[in-house]
């Protein structure tokens, strides 16, 4: 009785580690491993087994947790007193997975803001809920590397990479199609510094293209807006849009290139 009252504060409770096939992964690509399960000092009943895949999201300047999916085992067993267990998982990673991209000059001051990892938990009986971590590094969708390529060759740097659920647009929050949006921030290096302080590409919809949101931010004029290809829209808020399967960082580099100088850069 004593070490069940002890499990129920998490003193002795079951432990819970889980061991993954590859910690590096693309969206749409099979998360695989297995959840090890050892029991504690005390007989508990596991209720069910989660995993949750985290990141980080922004919202006013502020950082906070945000879940991604739940991939629930549904499993329910007894574990005895320093018994072991096994459980199998194979889940695809959902296409709105956010990457881990890492600037092209990584600041080591400053810690990546676009972390993604995966936390295990067990609903136990009898104590408090037994957790694991498990870090991923989750590379973009061949298109959006592509993409962002393009805009590399035009002469620009990332500098940075943040995740969010919504959008600040002309002064709003904006939702977008996708649960966690994630936008890349570059700077000029080249013909266009003076002209732009940064450029910023928001990754917008995924469902039978890309489409992203391009905000510009020049020292004379401040933020002129959005590119876009809205019908009866202003010239101003457009969107950049790429086929699905795009392949060619020239074409993205061409199309960023026509909305530039359609802006006025």
């Amino acid at each position: 009785m004593v070490r069940r009252l002890l499990a129920s504060f998490g003193i002795g409770s079951a432990r819970v580690d889980t061991l993954l096939t590859s910690h590096v992964l693309r969206p749409g690509e099979r998360l695989e491993g297995i959840v090890h399960l050892r029991g504690g000092q005390a007989d508990q009943r596991v209720l069910g087994i989660y995993l949750d895949l985290m990141t980080h999201v922004e919202h006013d300047d502020r950082l906070s947790t945000h879940t991604v999916a739940r991939f629930e085992l549904g499993e329910e067993l007894r574990l005895g007193a320093g018994q072991e267990a096994e459980v199998l998982f194979n889940f695809v990673l959902p296409p709105h997975t956010p990457s881990t991209l890492s600037p092209d000059e990584a600041n080591p001051k400053r810690p990546p803001r676009n972390r993604v990892w995966l936390r295990t938990g067990l609903a136990v009986s009898w104590g408090l809920d037994p957790q694991d971590s498990d870090p991923l590094e989750v590379l973009p969708l061949p298109a959006v590397e592509v993409a962002l390529e393009g805009v590399r060759r035009a002469g620009f740097c990332l500098v940075g990479v943040r995740n969010a659920t919504q959008i600040m647009l002309r002064g709003a929050w904006l939702s977008l199609p996708l649960p966690v949006v994630q936008t890349f921030t570059f700077v000029p290096t080249a013909s266009y510094k003076g002209r732009l302080d940064k450029l910023e590409l928001t990754l917008a919809s995924l469902a039978e293209e890309l489409e992203f949101i391009l905000q510009l931010d020049r020292s004379t004029a401040g933020l002129i807006g959005l590119i876009s290809d809205i019908r009866d829209a202003d010239e101003s808020t457009q969107r950049l849009r790429f086929p699905a399967d795009l392949d060619d960082p020239e074409q993205a580099r061409q199309r960023l290139g026509e909305a530039l100088e359609q802006a006025g850069i």
